[in-house]
């Protein structure tokens, strides 16, 4: 799991280019920007089921396992939708 977490913010955070002569960035990689923020909701929306699964079976280590993955997720969501702010929004 944690490196499931650990690849996903490789390759997002490698597919961005940021050109040091401007401080916008091109559209294709602000779209990427933008779809990997989702990304990284739906990844928290995942583990947020699996919490709420753990919770129902009583797997308190799993449980609290699967929130925190919802709430890292989340961060890095929040991260990356403060850099589209930065470089993308018109």
């Amino acid at each position: 799991m944690k490196l499931f977490l650990f690849l996903m913010t490789l390759v997002v955070s490698m597919s961005v280019y940021s050109d040091t002569t401007s401080s916008r960035w091109a559209e294709k990689d602000c779209a990427e920007i933008e779809q990997g923020v989702g990304a990284y909701i739906g990844v928290s929306e995942h583990f947020r089921k699996l919490a709420e699964a753990a919770e129902a079976t009583g797997d308190v280590e799993k449980k609290d396992e699967h929130w925190l993955a919802v709430g890292f997720s989340l961060q890095l969501a929040a991260n990356w939708a403060t850099i589209y702010d930065t470089f993308c929004k018109k």
